[in-house]
Order: structure tokens, then C-alpha cells, then sequence
């Protein structure tokens, strides 16, 4: 993970923050936390053979575990076009080799400007 992208994303604005909850190792989630400056693939549904976007959670300087709830920001590879995709539906799943977790959108207008 790089520390660069961790420190870039303490200094910017959020496109959409939202409440993460990774599963639990044992529902098919990480068997590891994920770092500050930590990336995934963002889809729209539990189908990942839909387009999906590049996003990384805005940690600041705290892991997240397996199996944690926590509200956070969200930024994307792509701005303001992955946030307003996503933003289409109520959640979106992050994925790993397979969906580990799941992202309730808490604030799509105040933050992608709609």
C-alpha cells in the first residue's frame, strides 16, 4: 500500500462518504486489515461483471479490520464520474478477488454536487 496515496488522502475532499463494513473473514471477507491508502475496485452491484471504479477509503492513519463498521470517505481514481455511478444505487461493494465488503452512501448530493 502506498503511503503516499495515505498522506494524499488526508488533504483532499471526499467524493462520497459513506459507512464501510468489511465481512468478517469468516463470511468471506480479508483475513487481514486494510491499510490507510488501501484500494479496490467499487461496483454498483454484487455483479462484478458490470463496469466498476477504482476507490480508496479514507482511512487517515487507522487500519481497518475484518468484520469493522466505520464511517469514512470515499475517494475514486475517476472523480466525481465513479461517485455519481455509484451513487445510483443506495450501496456498493468493494472487492478482492471476490465482494468483501459493502459501503452504505451517506451523502451523494453534498458531496458530488447534484
Amino acid at each position: 500500500m502506498s503511503s503516499n496515496r495515505a498522506e494524499t488522502l488526508k488533504r483532499i475532499t471526499p467524493e462520497l462518504v459513506v459507512q464501510l463494513t468489511l465481512y468478517p473473514t469468516d463470511q468471506g471477507g480479508r483475513r487481514e486489515p486494510i491499510p490507510p491508502g488501501w484500494s479496490c475496485p467499487c461496483f454498483p452491484t454484487r455483479e462484478t461483471d458490470v463496469a466498476g471504479w477504482d476507490g480508496c477509503p479514507m482511512l487517515g492513519d487507522d487500519w481497518m479490520q475484518p468484520g469493522e463498521t466505520r464511517i469514512v470517505g470515499y475517494a475514486f481514481l475517476s472523480g466525481r464520474e465513479a461517485a455519481e455511478a455509484l451513487s445510483l444505487n443506495e450501496h456498493f461493494y468493494i472487492w478482492e478477488r471476490r465482494i468483501i465488503g459493502e459501503a452504505k452512501i451517506l451523502s451523494p448530493e453534498a458531496l458530488t454536487g447534484r
